[in-house]
Order: C-alpha cells, then sequence, then structure tokens
C-alpha cells in the first residue's frame, strides 16, 4: 500500500493534510532508500510523521537526511 510522510513548519505549526509526500514502500525485510520532496514553505521543519504502513510487524528507520537541493547555474 502507500504510506505517507507528514510535516510541520514554523510557519505551518499544525499537521495539514497538503503537507505530505507519499511513497510505496517494500515490505520484503530489507532496508531500502527512499527519497522524498518536502518543498519550501517556512525557514524551519518543527516535525515529520509516518502514516499508513498497513503491515504486522515493525517498522525501522535507520537514517533521515535533510538538505537543500543544489542549483546548478
Amino acid at each position: 500500500g502507500t504510506a505517507q510522510l507528514f510535516w510541520m513548519t514554523d510557519k505551518s505549526p499544525l499537521w495539514q493534510t497538503d503537507a505530505r509526500a507519499k511513497f510505496k514502500p517494500l515490505y520484503d525485510g530489507q532496508y531500502h532508500n527512499y527519497q522524498l520532496t518536502i518543498p519550501a514553505g517556512g525557514t524551519r521543519l518543527k516535525a515529520l510523521r509516518f502514516s499508513g504502513f498497513n503491515i504486522p510487524g515493525e517498522i525501522s528507520i535507520n537514517k533521515i537526511t535533510v538538505s537543500q537541493p543544489i542549483n546548478n547555474f
């Protein structure tokens, strides 16, 4: 199924249904990398929340990296 990442920023301090990124996780017991885009909408990212994992068992997040896009002008 589809999982979702929700976020809050300093300019939007409440959970918003439009502040989300959808992705389809693989449930095969292996670690996978997912790249999700959080559009600029504030000066500080305040919170992240994952939802929509509809399987029995445990979900493990090994690492979260937040970076800015590189502009090649």
